[in-house]
């Protein structure tokens, strides 16, 4: 009978040694399955910026959102599309050309992007050989070779290297004209010049103040200024004022007039 009670007491344990050996194994499994699934799901997103040079010079600022950390092994490995976040038109002819389009209207992927640059210069009568690519995105090569398949331009694309980045920036920076916007507050309290890239708007300022007048508006040639409108050359804006009647003085006079008539009627 002991004998028998002791197997049973063995072989409960045997059970609950066997069932703590498959929960911590379960719990194992699922411990390392749930770190695959969340790296499988960690998405890094990194912003880049290109700049554009055929003849009219464009700024591109673009993101790139990959998983599991594979975007260094294969730009199209578990990797979205670039896609342009913004752009800039930096120099007058791209400011004429690209007036009216909106480069990511239609579509916001990188490729498609340049390719409406390109298509757009060529509308515009602009001869393309040689495009200038500068960009701090070091798989921008690969990307256009690889996606060269879909499309097809007849022209040949230079790609720059992340070094020669910063030399184009200065250079695109030098070559932008600064205007100033002056601003004639006409005995008003002072407001300062503003420096602004030629074709860019500027905000209105704070309203000036004058002690005894009331202002308006800002003038340019004795038209009141539109803030929507662009800077194309340096200009003085003027401020317009108007007068604050003083009612004690005007309540004054009525005072003073009756009193005048009331002293002609006693005389009377």
């Amino acid at each position: 009978m002991n004998k028998i009670t002791k197997n049973k007491k063995i072989f409960i344990f045997i059970i609950i040694g066997l069932a703590l050996i498959i929960l911590i194994a379960s719990g194992i499994f699922l411990f390392i399955k749930n770190n695959d699934e969340k790296e499988q799901n960690n998405e890094i997103t990194n912003n880049y910026v290109a700049y554009i040079s055929i003849n009219p010079k464009i700024k591109l600022e673009f993101s790139q959102t990959c998983r599991n950390n594979n975007s260094e092994k294969n730009i199209n490995s578990n990797c979205d599309d670039p896609i342009v976040t913004k752009y800039e038109l930096i120099n007058d002819d791209a400011k004429t050309i690209y007036k009216d389009v909106n480069l990511v209207d239609i579509t916001d992927q990188l490729w498609n992007v340049l390719d409406l640059i390109n298509t757009t210069a060529k509308e515009h009568d602009i001869e393309v050989n040689t495009i200038e690519i500068y960009s701090d995105w070091n798989k921008i090569e690969q990307y256009i070779s690889e996606n060269n398949t879909k499309y097809i331009w007849n022209y040949e694309i230079n790609i720059n290297t992340k070094d020669e980045l910063k030399d184009i920036e200065k250079s695109l920076m030098e070559n932008k004209t600064l205007l100033t916007v002056k601003f004639d507050t006409d005995g008003g309290n002072n407001i300062e010049t503003i420096e602004i890239e030629k074709g860019t708007k500027i905000n209105a300022p704070e309203n000036p103040l004058k002690e005894g007048y009331k202002f308006i508006e800002w003038q340019l040639d004795n038209k009141k200024f539109d803030f929507n409108s662009t800077i194309e050359e340096n200009i003085t804006l003027v401020a317009k004022w108007e007068k604050i009647k003083n009612t004690n003085n005007s309540n004054a006079n009525n005072n003073n007039q009756n009193n005048n008539n009331s002293n002609t009627d006693t005389d009377t």
